[in-house]
């Protein structure tokens, strides 16, 4: 283990690392394996199940897909239901889908195509950072994990902007690593950049803004002298705001509002807010209170508030099954539905053992990580917590924690690759160190009860 979570090891790897840039020319091959695994079962995938968001359905992606449409037409950024300009979702993805409908025409297939191709992105980005951290071992089995994470494959077939989230989550965690934590000090240049990545994240998905904050704690962790930490702060702040504010100014002139990424944010603020609202998907429908109401109930019912933080973390954490849930038509008859009843239970059950193996795996190597002291391995832990503390407030749904399946999968590589360290690197010698370990434990266990009974009393 010493040799891929150790401290030691992660500064010779730095070494290494800034000769041979972000990956090393014969690691190339590898990389491309990894990623063309993950192209190619998420093009089996859609080839499976090929759902169309003009089925019949309401949810979210009738709004990206039909909203592009109407951007590659010149109709501008309207809602597609006749109602207008629109801000209800922030628009970097129904942009993305907008180019290639304008250059290709209106074509499902083109959007099933950018999930996937932003997929592979994901995966080569998860690959780096892995080697970055710790070594290519690391990086090509974490990469596979996360080629083969069904929860992360069932959505190329949706048309959701959850795949293009996860590739610049994965992007500013591999600038934040590369140019803050693993380098004494980081150019103006680089965290004004950084910063413009988090702004382009939250217009992708409106959460991606909390990216911020994330990088915050993490530099609070890693960046010292304390001025040098006020002074990117500075930097991260004055780069998002850039980034969002041509989206702004657009939507001050044709909502005639003060709109940064969505409309009906504060509803979702005041929800997050109040104890009696923990998730819309509960079915609860109490008198909502506005932010200033919620947040002085919380001040001054601190407990209540906290009572529902392990509800809203069950309903984010339950499961990674959502991406079969956001196949089916939420308002089709069962027997239009793409997948029978069978395969929703199969595939259902396939994404959430596979899910939970990993994310046991992570946890451990997470722990193993503090206890070593791999310092960039911070960037992945800090990561995860960031956005877990998030979602105890603001109550998400299962696909929210799908930007963290990269951050898990090269946690859980890196516990796959100690266990082999373990054994010696062989399947023999590891089940030599295996009974070795059971036979100790036995001994032990049986000491414990022979001195039990050889106790005066027993």
């Amino acid at each position: 283990m010493d040799a891929v979570l150790s401290p030691q090891a992660s500064r010779s790897h730095r070494v290494r690392a800034s000769a041979t840039a972000l990956v090393a020319r014969d690691e190339l091959p590898w990389l491309a394996v990894v990623v063309l695994t993950a192209v190619g079962l998420r093009v089996l995938w859609v080839l499976y199940v090929n759902v169309d968001p003009n089925d019949g359905r309401f949810d979210d992606s009738v709004f990206y897909h039909n909203v592009a449409r109407l951007l590659a037409q010149g109709a501008g950024y309207a809602d597609p239901f006749g109602r207008g300009p629109t801000a209800a979702w922030p628009p970097a993805y129904p942009a993305a889908l907008a180019v290639l409908y304008k250059l290709f025409g209106v074509h499902l297939l083109l959007a099933k195509g950018l999930n996937i191709a932003l997929a592979a992105a994901t995966v080569a980005l998860t690959y780096v950072i892995a080697r970055q951290i710790f070594d290519r071992r690391v990086a090509y089995v974490g990469g596979l994990i996360l080629a083969f994470f069904p929860g992360q494959v069932y959505f190329s077939t949706v048309v959701f902007a959850q795949t293009a989230f996860a590739a610049v989550f994965m992007l500013v965690l591999l600038a934040t690593l590369v140019w803050t934590v693993q380098r004494s000090e980081a150019r103006w240049w680089q965290v004004l950049l950084l910063g413009f990545l988090v702004g382009a994240a939250a217009m992708v998905r409106t959460e991606g803004g909390f990216l911020a904050f994330v990088l915050l704690a993490l530099w609070a962790l890693t960046v010292r002298p304390w001025r040098r930490l006020a002074r990117y702060g500075a930097l991260l702040a004055l780069g998002t705001v850039l980034a969002l504010t041509p989206w702004t100014i657009r939507n001050a002139i044709q909502l005639q509002e003060f709109v940064v990424l969505r409309t009906n944010v504060t509803r979702i603020y005041s929800i997050a807010l109040d104890p009696d609202a923990v998730s819309i998907r509960f079915g609860r429908t109490p008198r909502e209170r506005t932010i200033g109401e919620g947040l002085r109930y919380q001040l001054t019912h601190p407990w209540e508030g906290l009572s529902y933080t392990g509800e809203k973390l069950h309903n984010f954490y339950g499961h990674d099954s959502d991406g079969i849930l956001l196949v089916l038509n939420n308002r089709g008859r069962a027997d239009e539905q793409p997948l029978t009843v069978a395969e929703r239970a199969r595939w259902r059950g396939l994404a959430d053992r596979y899910y939970y193996a990993v994310g046991g795996a992570a946890l451990v190597a997470a722990a193993l990580c503090l206890l070593r002291r791999n310092r960039p391995s911070l960037v992945l832990i800090v990561a995860v917590l960031g956005w877990t503390l998030f979602f105890a407030v603001f109550a998400g749904m299962p696909r929210h924690h799908f930007p963290l399946g990269p951050v898990l999968s090269i946690l859980a590589g890196s516990f796959v690759v100690f266990v082999w360290e373990w054994a010696g690197g062989s399947w023999g010698s590891f089940r030599r160190r295996g009974r070795s370990l059971v036979r100790e434990a036995a001994a032990r266990v049986g000491s414990l009860f022979t001195r039990r009974a050889q106790a005066p009393g027993s």
